[in-house]
């Protein structure tokens, strides 16, 4: 398996395996299961009835307005998707 690994990406597993006294295949696993679980996380959503179902109702104001566009502002969000197809 590890010659299919990169093998700077390898060397560095190597290294970190070293320095908490594991085996190499546990850091491997560890290193994989990381992966999995981000990309789970980062996944979960794909449907707009997902979405919604995740939505909290606010008021409808300037002044909440002004505090959803500071958040993502603030954060620097990326991706946003539109909901109403406009």
């Amino acid at each position: 398996f590890t010659t299919l690994v990169n093998p700077n990406l390898l060397s560095q597993i190597k290294f970190i395996s070293y320095l908490t006294n594991q085996k190499l295949y546990e850091s491997m696993n560890k290193a994989m299961e990381l992966m999995i679980a981000d990309f789970e996380l980062n996944h979960q959503i794909k449907s707009k009835k997902q979405i919604y179902s995740r939505l909290i109702r606010m008021e409808n104001n300037p002044d909440v307005e002004k505090l959803i566009r500071s958040f993502l502002t603030r954060k620097k969000y990326i991706k946003l998707v539109d909901l109403e197809g406009k």
